[in-house]
């Protein structure tokens, strides 16, 4: 874990975050190739998204400055997010009004990117975790 520091931590995190917005902005299902419908259309789940990593990102930044106990914050919103983008890419396969839509939905790449995203962010919040219990110092490397 040595090769590991902070600062790369915070950096793979962002990105992360990143990568999750990018994801809930962009195409999370499309039906029929015709229509296709983004994470944010019309106060969809992908807001949830925006906002955990949002949240996640300020865990990251406060941990820099106030201490690991601000990464609590960012695997929570990791979390949180990670569930909306499965549970939502699961509801795609379901039914509207008693109807088998799963045969005219298929999933996009946005909520992939999304779910990546969202993973990615809480790996880093653990590994920034175990590596400011390793050095005492390390937020401020």
């Amino acid at each position: 874990m040595s090769s590991v520091k902070a600062i790369h931590v915070l950096w793979w995190g962002l990105a992360s975050a990143a990568l999750m917005v990018i994801g809930a902005f962009g195409p999370w299902a499309k039906v029929l190739d015709l229509v296709t419908i983004n994470g944010t259309d019309k106060g969809g789940d992908g807001w949830i998204v925006v906002g955990a990593a949002v949240a996640g990102a300020a865990g990251l930044l406060l941990c820099r400055t106030r201490g690991r106990n601000w990464l609590v914050l960012t695997a929570v919103a990791a979390t949180a997010a990670l569930a909306t983008t499965i549970y939502d890419r699961i509801d795609l396969e379901g039914t509207t009004n008693g109807v088998d839509v799963g045969p005219l939905v298929d999933a996009a790449w946005g909520i992939y990117a999304a779910m990546i995203g969202s993973l990615s962010l809480g790996i880093a919040a653990v590994v920034g975790w175990i590596l400011a219990s390793e050095t005492p110092d390390a937020a401020a490397a």
